[in-house]
């Protein structure tokens, strides 16, 4: 987990006063995803063990801002991150009708911080500089948010991403390839 003091990133800004934010990412490991047949005698695999536990964690550590990764159950999680104050945002990213069952979540404390604006990205339909023919479709998805303070000017824009990627079937690097900002969000005074 990361505290981060947006003060101290930018000394020129001579905004010394910024609010701290602890923020918080995981990859939690979407239970549609456990393969059994790999693990068969780990019965912390299963999501009534595994579940109670990856949300309350969360509540212990009590991120300002939490960023998650392959979430599904999202009823689960939200029911506990509701009760301790979380505001959430999940997506797919539209590939539901495909029959995918996990996603993206970011979640912030509603007495801290509001929703000001939000972009799914779906990465398989993105222009890369270099597309290798038949590249495979991963359905990958990035979200953004644009999350403004309460109770002071300022705030933040955060992203997060699950990308499943091969080197035989993708020719490249994706970090190599991935060179996204927050183009196409629609920019707010307030942040």
């Amino acid at each position: 987990m990361k505290s981060v003091a947006p003060g101290t990133m930018d000394q020129s800004a001579g905004n010394q006063s910024a609010k701290s934010v602890k923020i918080m990412t995981w990859n939690i490991l979407a239970q549609c995803l456990v393969r059994r047949t790999l693990f068969p005698g780990s019965d912390c695999l299963k999501w009534k063990d595994r579940g109670p536990a990856i949300t309350q964690e969360i509540v212990d550590y009590g991120p300002d801002v939490i960023c998650l990764q392959e979430v599904d159950r999202l009823a689960d999680h939200q029911t506990v991150l509701s009760a301790a104050g979380y505001e959430v945002l999940h997506v797919i990213g539209g590939y539901e009708e495909d029959g995918k069952q996990h996603g993206l979540l970011i979640g912030w404390k509603q007495d801290l911080l509001h929703l000001v604006d939000q972009k799914v990205i779906r990465f398989d339909e993105q222009q890369f500089k270099s597309r290798v023919g038949l590249s495979r479709a991963t359905r990958n998805v990035g979200l953004i948010a644009g999350l403004a303070f309460k109770h002071h000017p300022g705030g933040l824009v955060i992203g997060t991403a699950h990308l499943f990627w091969t080197t035989s079937s993708s020719g490249g690097n994706p970090p190599d390839e991935l060179d996204y900002g927050p183009s196409g969000f629609k920019r707010s005074e307030s942040l």
